[in-house]
């Protein structure tokens, strides 16, 4: 079972929580506290020790939250660093792109981002020009 999952039942189905096992919770402690410490770090902070009993911790955030809400609250599904770095890279220019034009241009990575940064416009459209060349190539 997974911690969302968990997080789910534990909110929206109280009812359901008794029959999650105790080593789904034990396997689950540490994501379910990093995601709740999002909101209540202060909380989270105090259930963090080393000997603690995971499956009572648990058993605590779900009486604290099943108080508070009735559906899974936004804030539970931040999007990590991984996926913000990717929708970022969406809108500006792939670090793929930038490490095949470097490899075609024989220069180093960091001298392309440079230009990316001082000459923004320029720089992006000769790696739109590359990408297209680039992809006209590879179906030929």
């Amino acid at each position: 079972m997974s911690p969302f999952d968990i997080i789910r039942i534990m909110i929206e189905e109280p009812e359901n929580y008794k029959n999650i096992s105790g080593l789904d919770k034990r396997k689950n402690f540490f994501i379910i506290t990093r995601r709740l410490s999002i909101q209540f770090p202060l909380q989270s902070h105090v259930l963090q020790h080393l000997k603690i009993d995971e499956v009572n911790v648990i058993d605590f955030w779900q009486t604290f939250l099943s108080n508070k809400y009735k559906k899974v609250p936004y804030w539970m599904y931040t999007k990590g660093v991984k996926k913000v770095k990717e929708s970022k890279e969406d809108k500006e220019v792939s670090e793929k792109l930038i490490r095949e034009y470097a490899i075609f241009i024989e220069r180093d990575t960091g001298l392309v981002k440079k230009a990316l940064e001082f000459f923004p416009e320029k720089m992006k459209k000769e790696l739109q020009e590359f990408k297209n060349v680039k992809h006209g190539l590879e179906k030929n």
